[in-house]
């Protein structure tokens, strides 16, 4: 499934976060605490992925308080989640988008990948609006429980909230699923030495 940008408007409401640094990794500092709503979160972990070598992006993971398995952190719905994703190379919003979606399908069923079609489209219709994001940007997927998913770059919300809490524990699984993107990171993210 490639996400395809559709030409359909997003609201564009500006997330609220608060930023307080807390430590670097290649270059990106990092808040040690965010404000989503009225939920401040703190950081659970943090690291980077590189492939062959070159240095892809920073992942951080926030949540109210810290968990160290994807069960415990699953259990929490009722609780704002973000995790942001920093790029340390220009990247396009395509690539992003498909190793999102290549994520998801390695941590779903063939039918839960299929029922977040709709959602996936949502989120490539977001990221089409950046058909690269540069060096620096952050992406931010965020849980806020009485909304649903927001995507944010730069801070701001780029879509109107998707409401399933399924399609949400999809998108956490691409990092912290039995299959993530990288192992190393998922144990950086949830703070496992």
């Amino acid at each position: 499934m490639k996400l395809i940008p559709l030409i359909v408007a997003c609201g564009t409401a500006t997330l609220i976060h608060t930023n307080i640094a807390a430590s670097e990794i290649s270059g990106v500092n990092l808040d040690d605490r965010v404000t989503i709503g009225e939920h401040t979160l703190i950081l659970n972990g943090a690291g980077g992925l590189a492939r062959a070598g070159i240095k892809m992006y920073v992942a951080a993971f926030y949540m109210r308080v810290r968990k160290k398995t994807l069960q415990e952190v699953s259990e929490l719905t009722w609780w704002s989640k973000r995790i942001t994703v920093t790029m340390l190379r220009d990247t396009s919003s395509d690539d992003l988008g498909e190793s999102i979606v290549a994520g998801i399908r390695k941590n779903s069923t063939p039918e839960e990948t299929r029922r977040f079609g709709l959602q996936l489209s949502k989120i490539g219709e977001a990221l089409g609006k950046f058909p690269k994001l540069r060096k620096g940007s952050s992406l931010s997927l965020d849980w806020v429980p009485s909304r649903g998913t927001v995507v944010g770059v730069d801070g701001a919300a780029v879509c109107d909230p998707i409401p399933d809490e399924a399609f949400y524990e999809a998108i956490l699984k691409v990092w912290l699923g039995n299959n993530p993107v990288d192992v190393n990171l998922k144990n950086d993210l949830l703070g496992i030495k």
